[in-house]
């Protein structure tokens, strides 16, 4: 699924939009993986309304540069 948005959008507001139409085309799906600037009121929002549980992936502390992440990379 793919949505396209202004540059404008901040990725957390249009992943409601996303996470709403990946219930109800992939109900199985009830896991995702995201970068933590999905964090905040939308890990409730998903995990109130949609039953879906976002875990949110943080760089460890102290890290400089590209460091590989686990379900991200």
């Amino acid at each position: 699924m793919i949505t396209v948005t202004a540059a404008d959008i901040q990725d957390r507001d249009a992943a409601r939009d996303v996470f709403w139409r990946l219930r109800l085309t992939q109900s199985q799906i009830t896991q995702v993986w995201a970068d933590c600037g999905y964090a905040g009121d939308l890990v409730g929002w998903a995990r109130d309304r949609l039953w879906l549980t976002l875990r949110i992936v943080s760089r460890p502390k102290g890290t400089k540069g590209f460091v590989v992440l686990p379900r991200r990379w």
